[in-house]
């Protein structure tokens, strides 16, 4: 009988270790998610509030151009324009915004993340290819002073 409480109390202290790890790892792991979730403050409720100037170009391999523009400076304003061969559409105001402000919502913290991430997120949001692009240009300022700027560009050599 006396052999049976050693056992008893060492398999309840590996029990409680095992709980206390298993709690704390859930911790972590839900920090670490809603870290990421986030695109400034870790939050997953961002908005335009928080960045001063958002400025996204993207160039297709069929001749598209995408370009997505949000400022508050004097004369705040939000501008996206597609372009395709002579075909231009241009969206401003209160729509433009909006769809601003989703990309941005969709996007990781720029410094808990790889480039690639944002890169990824962003297509992801704009149901591109990786492989439809050419020339990636990315600059945000955020309101904490902080600024992203990534610049990817792509020049394929088809062989004959």
């Amino acid at each position: 009988m006396k052999t049976k409480r050693p056992i008893v109390a060492l398999l309840l202290f590996l029990l409680a270790i095992g709980i206390s790890f298993t709690v704390y790892g859930i911790q972590e792991n839900e920090e670490l998610q809603f870290s990421m979730l986030g695109f400034i403050g870790g939050s997953s409720t961002q908005t335009l509030d928080e960045v001063d100037n958002f400025r996204l170009e993207i160039e297709l391999n069929n001749e598209t151009e995408l370009f997505f523009h949000q400022s508050k400076n004097e004369d705040s304003h939000a501008k996206i324009v597609r372009k395709t061969g002579d075909n231009v559409e241009k969206i401003t105001a209160e729509e433009a915004l909006k769809e601003i402000e989703n990309i941005i919502k969709g996007l990781p913290h720029p410094t808990d993340s790889k480039p690639l991430a944002l890169i990824e997120a962003i297509l992801d949001q704009l149901k591109l290819e990786q492989e439809d692009i050419r020339d990636f240009e990315l600059k945000v300022c955020l309101n904490s002073g902080e600024k992203i700027k990534m610049n990817f560009k792509l020049d394929r050599v088809i062989p004959a």
